[in-house]
């Protein structure tokens, strides 16, 4: 144990030039200044039992990727860091690698720590379990996306002001959190900010402390806080930026006081991952009642959390909830707040504002703004922007001439939009920021002859009972997506459906199509919860590349119901298209385009259709993989334009079996098929047991009969009983 004194010289940390006594210091060492100390560089892995700058007016410089760590298993008095308040500059090489750790071992010993107004990289805090560090004179700053971190023994912010960007206790070692009074902002904008996922070990003293969360977030950034089981005197949620989206988990934490004010944009959305209990002042904000509304929602649509209220101050304002349980022995009669109570379904408990049927009367206009409605047809234009609860008309008094626009700049349109006798050709135009989707809690009827279109943002239909989606052979167009997400409901679809632009996705409740076509990019239907498709009659279109069907895995959830469609993959280009057919069962798949791969579980068709003849690429079916047929496999390959079936793996087989019957082919590049079941398969005379691929060519075939089945008669790709 010695004392390590920066020369005037200073010099880098590992250099023993740099050391009046010319000796690196080691974790057992205490590291003073002078006044006359030089510029200081911490260039390698460095440690030492305690540091006091009191004196020193010259430059430390941290570099990146260096960790300089403080604390031995003896202490030199009860002082872990003291940096001068001012005269002197500490630079970081990195906001977050350039990093401190507090790791002292002595028993019942509280060393404490002054960071004197400076800015820090990552700090973490480990003391032995009856020990710890703690905060005194100038507060503690670190870099906005920096991480605090307290891993064992005690951290106690002693009421100092505290700007960090994460703050992380979450273990389970030996522990104690003490606030005091300490005002602590949490300035991340992703990611867990606060996370105390894990309390065992744990002992958390609130104090009269407040706890902020006001990062500046961009478009589809989240801010978490974990808050555990714990108990919280004042937490307030004030994210910032050009979205707020800010979530709140753990194990039903309660607060003392919970504040959430809502950004001045549409994205101002509070996520419940847990229910909560706030016993003395809940306070929810939205910034005004048109578009700018704050909406309180469960993370699970379809899954409800509890928002018990005990508080003898509660402030609401330009509300919108969904999914929340209002319980508690405050008043939940919020039909009369300023800016209204918005009901977007799943809640109890709770008295939202009177729903209402509104009547566009605005002409080309924002969906929010003020007084473009009205109670009656063709009435007076003096009704507020339409709530979640309620059901909108737009008729043949809505627009007074052709080429009008209705734009739905509010992430929450209504219950039901209805259409059905409007005139004047308008435009429906979607224009609510992706990745963010303009919502709808019931049912949506458009009409032909109208545009639907979308600026920006996807269409979300969100009801819980049984609606309809009538397209009216309209077009959606312009959408990142068109999202089912109804938990417990059914989404009928009437007519031809074409999403032009970024897909239809199922992600809750039963989708339901008839007698109607579907053109989209793509379709999805990922997740855990309850879901039903049903396809119809008609022929799906997938337009696009990539995952043009992805249900990548049975017991999901998911409910598939082929009923008599066609699955149509029509992309020619040369990117692959991926058709994840998950294990499911399904009618017909016809694959007019090239280098489609059957991917992702052991699927059943009735009939597969290879009709991209003269396609460099053809159908691939993944290697290893079983994909049953129950009726028939058909090719439009002639003379001169082969159809290619292949394996995803040269030299690795992949299967077809059908049970009965024969397959009769022709003008066929066959590859790695393994061809197997009751049925016969011909290959037909004119198609090629090999395909040759760059590296040469490949057969490995089995169960193919590279010639025409006994007495055919003529018509290739029909299976004979």
């Amino acid at each position: 144990m010695a004392t390590r004194t920066i020369a005037n010289g200073g010099g880098n940390w590992n250099a023993t030039g740099t050391w009046v006594e010319g000796a690196v210091p080691t974790a057992a060492d205490d590291v003073v200044a002078t006044s006359t100390s030089g510029a200081l560089t911490i260039n390698a892995a460095a440690a030492c039992r305690s540091i006091n700058l009191t004196n020193y007016v010259s430059t430390l410089t941290h570099n990146a990727a260096i960790t300089l760590t403080i604390g031995t298993s003896t202490a030199n008095g009860t002082t872990a860091l003291v940096f001068p308040a001012s005269g002197w500059t500490y630079t970081l090489g990195s906001v977050t690698t350039s990093a401190i750790a507090f790791s002292s071992t002595v028993a019942s010993t509280t060393l404490t720590v002054d960071f004197g107004s400076q800015t820090t990289g990552n700090v973490s805090f480990s003391a032995a379990t009856t020990s710890g560090h703690q905060l005194v004179n100038h507060g503690f700053t670190c870099g906005a996306t920096a991480t605090v971190t307290h891993t064992q023994g005690t951290f106690n912010t002693n009421g100092q002001t505290c700007s960090w960007g994460l703050f992380t206790t979450n273990n389970s070692n030996t522990r104690t959190l003490t606030l005091g009074a300490s005002a602590i902002t949490l300035t991340g904008t992703t990611g867990t900010v606060w996370d105390a996922t894990t309390t065992t070990g744990l002992t958390f003293t609130a104090g009269t402390s407040s706890i902020t969360l006001s990062g500046s977030g961009s478009t589809g950034t989240t801010a978490t806080m974990n808050a555990g089981n714990l108990t919280y005197n004042s937490v307030t949620f004030a994210v910032t930026g050009s979205w707020q989206l800010a979530t709140l988990s753990g194990s039903s934490p309660t607060f003392a006081n919970l504040t959430v004010t809502g950004a001045a944009n549409a994205g101002a959305i509070l996520s419940l991952g847990t229910s909560i209990t706030v016993n003395t002042a809940l306070t929810l904000n939205g910034s005004n009642a048109n578009s700018n509304r704050l909406l309180v929602k469960s993370t699970v649509v379809g899954t409800q959390q509890t928002i018990t209220n005990n508080a003898t101050t509660t402030t609401i304002t330009n509300l919108d909830l969904q999914d929340i349980a209002g319980a508690g022995s405050a008043s939940w009669n919020l039909s009369a707040i300023t800016g209204n109570a918005g009901d977007c379904q799943g809640n109890s408990g709770i008295t939202f504002t009177t729903a209402r049927t509104l009547y566009w009367v605005g002409n080309s206009s924002n969906w929010g703004t003020a007084n473009k409605w009205s109670l009656s047809s063709g009435g007076t234009a003096n009704q507020s922007n339409p709530l979640a609860q309620d059901s909108l008309v737009f008729d043949s008094h809505s627009f007074s001439s052709t080429g009008q626009t209705v734009t739905c700049n509010m992430p929450r349109m209504g219950t039901n939009v209805d259409f059905t006798n409007v005139t004047n050709s308008p435009t429906l135009n979607v224009n609510v920021s992706s990745p963010f989707y303009t919502r709808l809690y019931g049912s949506l009827t458009l009409v032909s002859g109208m545009t639907c279109s979308a600026t920006d943002g996807g269409l979300q239909f969100e009801g819980r009972s049984s609606n309809t989606l009538t397209t009216g052979g309209v077009n959606i167009a312009g959408v990142t997506a068109v999202n089912v997400n109804c938990p417990g409901g059914t989404l009928t679809v009437s007519g031809n459906l074409n999403v032009s632009s970024g897909g239809l996705n199922l992600s809750a409740g039963t989708l339901t199509f008839g007698s109607g076509s579907v053109t989209s990019p793509a379709f999805a239907s990922g997740g855990t919860v309850t879901r039903v498709l049903n396809m119809g009659s008609g022929t799906w279109t997938l337009t696009s590349t990539g995952i043009v069907w992805n249900i990548p895995n049975t017991g999901n959830g998911l409910t598939v119901n082929a009923n008599t469609s066609t699955l149509v993959v029509s992309n020619t280009s040369a990117t692959l298209k991926t058709f994840d057919c998950g294990g499911y069962t399904y009618n017909i798949l016809t694959v007019t385009g090239d280098n489609v791969q059957l991917s992702s579980g052991n699927a059943t068709f009735n009939t597969i259709n290879v009709d991209n003849a003269g396609l460099p690429t053809g159908l691939i079916v993944t290697s290893g993989s079983t994909q049953t047929i129950t009726s028939g496999f058909t090719t439009n390959g002639s003379a001169g334009s082969l159809a290619i079936l292949k394996s995803s793996t040269v030299g690795t087989s992949s299967t077809l079996t059908m049970a009965s019957g024969t397959v009769s082919v022709d003008y066929m590049s066959i590859a790695d098929s393994h061809a197997v079941g009751g049925a016969k398969w011909y290959a037909g005379p004119h198609s090629t047991n090999v395909l040759t691929l760059s590296g040469g060519t490949v057969s490995n075939n089995t169960g193919w009969v590279f010639e025409a089945p006994p007495n055919w008669t003529g018509g290739w790709g029909i299976p004979i009983q």
